[in-house]
């Protein structure tokens, strides 16, 4: 029988919770932070995704041949470094009493980032690759 490998490397970002697995449209399970499963399929061509809450990945499409085991490695939000850093310079920002009106450019870049995953992009807040 072929095997699925789902990997979810360790992250501080969606950490405590799980993601669910869909194979071919179905539920297959539950992955938690750092781990990774393996899914029976049979051979030939299957559809994976990913979701979590409202939020889900893309769906990829993968050929499986017989008794092949075939990795998969799910990522959360591609930028996430980059939000962080804004945030770490809008709170230094604040801290200074004659620039505190610059502080408003990162959090504005990050209410739309956030927004943006949060409604047009929500299918590609997890990435499968």
């Amino acid at each position: 029988m072929s095997i699925l490998k789902i990997n979810r490397p360790f992250g501080l970002v969606n950490g405590a919770r799980k993601y669910k697995v869909y194979i071919d449209g179905d539920f297959s399970g539950k992955i938690g932070n750092g781990e990774t499963k393996e899914f029976p399929v049979t051979e030939g061509e299957h559809t994976v995704k990913v979701t979590i809450d409202w939020c889900s990945s893309n769906t990829i499409s993968c050929v499986i041949n017989p008794d092949e085991s075939k990795e998969l490695k799910i990522q959360g939000i591609k930028h996430f470094r980059y939000m962080f850093i804004l945030g770490v310079i809008a709170v230094f920002l604040l801290t200074l009493e004659n620039l505190r009106l610059y502080a408003a450019i990162p959090i504005i870049l990050l209410f739309v980032y956030t927004i943006y995953f949060l409604t047009f992009g929500r299918d590609k807040y997890l990435r499968i690759l």
